[in-house]
């Protein structure tokens, strides 16, 4: 059985392949080298690539977190502040409508939440009166106007992800944003395989 990636492993992946989308870009603007100071901000917080396993620690830091959600809330909260602490780069990431750095930081967004290590129940600090989870749903359904099947896609995933997760935060108007932001890639996209998982989400 495979064991569980730490959460400096699982960050470090999504943020240095945003940071690479990024850079391959040609297109040089301002929104993108937001985005690519802000994955590099934050992959300075994390653990150095490697360090961890070398005194065996990674492996007990993974093991770690894995027990703490077993255990309950307190876990859930340590790894959730964590990881809402990196959202920064994802959300500047949507924001620049560029399909190749979104698809990207959907994929790792959508890996951090799948991993348990991201429920977004913590204020969003620009917006202190909103929590994580609100910003994120708003962020990725303002991607559905992104043309693009791998896009699309990512999106159905992530929204599904969130809010079958346990526990969801994904509640009142972010359920409702969610619902339909699926509603309308169901209905206006051209893809079959992205029309069926909208309509299945």
């Amino acid at each position: 059985m495979e064991a569980p990636k730490s959460f400096d492993a699982v960050a470090r992946a999504a943020l240095s392949k945003m940071m690479q989308a990024v850079t391959i870009d040609k297109k040089k603007t301002k929104e993108l080298d937001a985005v690519k100071a802000a994955c590099a901000e934050c992959l300075n917080e994390l653990a150095p690539e490697g360090k961890a396993a070398a005194g065996g620690e990674q492996e007990n830091g993974a093991a770690a977190e894995t027990a703490q959600k077993e255990n309950g809330v307190a876990g859930d909260d340590a790894s959730d502040r964590r990881a809402s602490g990196i959202f920064l780069p994802f959300k500047l990431a949507f924001d620049t409508k560029n399909p190749r750095v979104v698809e990207q930081a959907l994929e790792g967004l959508h890996e951090l939440i799948a991993h348990g290590y991201l429920k977004g129940n913590c204020p969003y600090p620009p917006q202190p009166n909103r929590k994580v989870v609100d910003v994120m749903v708003e962020g990725v359904c303002g991607c559905g106007c992104i043309n693009d099947e791998q896009v699309q896609m990512h999106i159905i995933r992530i929204l599904q992800t969130a809010v079958v997760s346990e526990p969801s935060h994904v509640h009142g108007s972010s359920l409702l944003h969610s619902v339909r932001t699926c509603i309308i890639i169901h209905l206006g996209s051209s893809i079959p395989a992205n029309q069926t998982a909208a309509k299945a989400a």
